[in-house]
């Protein structure tokens, strides 16, 4: 499920790239949460869930705030500044800071084996990264780092809830509270000019319906399966997956370099999953 989650998640950024061809990257951010939440809406209402208790508003408003503004804003900001391969590679970060959001807002304890591992892992990644552009840190980088910052305090917000509501119940909700700050957002940010090219909507539909929701379908789901400092180990999978993607999408070169340092951070993974996380609740169904 986890694996699922980051495949999809792979392709937002070279997503945002094509839908940058032709809005702006507000007006897709507030877009791909106006859509998501409409979609989600119809979910919850089909399916008849109940509402989210008054205990979980503030807990549902922090999420929306990290994954349906923070993530969404941050990235569409930095793909004006790097290529979608760079982008993938600064975003394996994200299992190191998943990890540390699990340990101080899920009560996860992971022990210092993984620690270890997982910061090798985002070493090793820094190292591509920070290679890959000259050794020279770019706006795009900062504003790389703090999308991965708000989406593992997301996924850790998320992996709390999941322990009582299915995943995709939480991330529908979510979306559904911030609907009407979505779409006020979306229409203050109306393009004046209307794209026609057929891969901008489609990069906008693509974030909007899998970046957004089914992707934290499976991803959720995972979390709460598995752990969030453990199955967030799977993101160090995801730049590899954006390479191919921006390859297939953009013409983006794959080198053997790449293909090297993704051997490496598949070791990684492989290690650091098979490490005992302490203090990760179980499930309940």
């Amino acid at each position: 499920m986890g694996t699922i989650g980051v495949a999809m998640f792979a392709g937002t950024l070279p997503a945002t790239r094509l839908a940058l061809e032709g809005f702006d990257p507000v007006f897709i951010t507030f877009a791909r949460a106006f859509f998501a939440g409409v979609a989600a809406t119809t979910l919850l209402v089909l399916t008849g869930r109940a509402r989210p208790t008054k205990a979980d508003v503030p807990q549902f408003a922090a999420i929306a705030l990290c994954l349906v503004v923070g993530f969404p804003l941050f990235t569409g900001l930095a793909m004006e500044h790097v290529p979608a391969s760079h982008g993938g590679v600064v975003l394996a970060i994200l299992p190191l800071g998943t990890a540390i959001a699990a340990a101080v807002v899920g009560g996860e304890r992971p022990g210092k084996a993984f620690w270890a591992v997982s910061a090798l892992g985002g070493l090793v990644v820094l190292v591509f990264s920070l290679s890959d552009s000259g050794w020279a840190v770019r706006w795009g980088d900062v504003f790389l780092v703090a999308a991965a910052a708000s989406a593992a305090l997301g996924y850790a917000l998320s992996g709390r809830l999941t322990r009582r509501m299915p995943g995709w119940v939480v991330i529908s909700w979510a979306l559904v509270l911030s609907l009407p700050f979505s779409a006020i957002g979306s229409l203050a940010t109306l393009p004046e000019v209307w794209p026609t090219a057929g891969h901008v909507w489609a990069g906008l539909a693509y974030l909007s319906l899998v970046s957004m929701l089914l992707g934290f379908f499976f991803w959720n789901t995972a979390l709460a399966l598995g752990g969030v400092a453990k199955i967030g180990q799977l993101q160090l999978l995801q730049p590899f997956f954006t390479l191919a993607i921006a390859a297939l999408v953009a013409g983006e070169v794959f080198q053997i370099r790449q293909a090297a340092f993704a051997v490496a951070v598949v070791v990684i993974v492989a290690t650091a999953q098979r490490l005992r996380v302490a203090g990760a609740p179980p499930l309940q169904r």
